[in-house]
């Protein structure tokens, strides 16, 4: 069955980037922030800024501030770079969505494995790489 609605599912990935554009992403949503009443800490100060932007949908300014954030924090779990990687696809940037991907799987904890995966495909498509999009989304299924 889902074997049968691959081709659907791929051809929807394909229509939501056909132009690279943001506006194009019409099938795309930014993941929602699961956590929006996390304490605020000394360290985590601009994660708490850059998700309360994220959450506003200023998408721009909230990567931006994780960006800084994940700069100045090398150690930071896979939330920040999970959420920047949203807000690169919502900008058309599905190269660096992409990148911000990977630091997510290299967690040895996994967090967000399986929205990863499909994010992961929509990158592929956004950035012409369809055999590699159906290929993920073939192991999807």
């Amino acid at each position: 069955m889902v074997r049968s609605l691959l081709p659907f599912i791929l051809a929807a990935f394909l229509a939501a980037c056909s132009d690279h554009t943001p506006a194009s992403l019409r099938f795309f949503e930014p993941y929602p922030d699961l956590n929006p009443a996390r304490a605020h800490t000394a360290r985590n100060v601009k994660l708490v800024e850059a998700m309360e932007l994220y959450r506003r949908n200023d998408l721009s300014a909230a990567a931006t501030t994780l960006e800084g954030y994940l700069a100045n924090d090398p150690e930071e779990e896979s939330t920040g770079h999970f959420y920047l990687a949203n807000c690169y696809l919502a900008l058309g940037r599905p190269y660096d969505a992409e990148r911000e991907l990977d630091r997510v799987e290299s967690d040895r904890l996994r967090p967000f494995q399986d929205e990863v995966e499909w994010y992961n495909t929509l990158c592929l498509v956004c950035s012409d790489q369809h055999d590699r999009a159906l290929a993920l989304a073939r192991a999807i299924a």
